[in-house]
């Protein structure tokens, strides 16, 4: 006979945990202008991207960006020392705001 253990709250939040994921989150929404302006010197993505040396056009060209390039730009212009730190640090915080916490 199988006993199934139940922990009150838990599935609740294994659903709550794979709905706040944000792989299917827009860049604009998860570099959001709030999280910009807290982050970087720009007041948006569009701002930032702007002031960049970089084609930003679509997502071909986003991938070409050579990614050191990318890190030392990130590195000089915000509170962060690479892109993969700071698209990580919006990842968390819309996890975070997801989740209601």
């Amino acid at each position: 006979m199988k006993t199934k253990v139940t922990f009150n709250g838990f599935d609740d939040l294994i659903e709550k945990l794979k709905s706040a994921s944000p792989g299917k989150t827009k860049l604009t929404d998860l570099l959001n202008d709030d999280f910009m302006k807290e982050n970087t010197r720009f007041d948006s993505l569009d701002a930032f991207a702007e002031a960049s040396p970089f084609n930003w056009d679509n997502q071909e060209a986003f991938e070409s960006i050579p990614e050191d390039e990318l890190d030392n730009f990130v590195n000089e212009n915000t509170d962060f020392s690479s892109w993969k730190e700071m698209a990580t640090e919006a990842a968390k915080l819309i996890v975070i705001k997801n989740l209601g916490l």
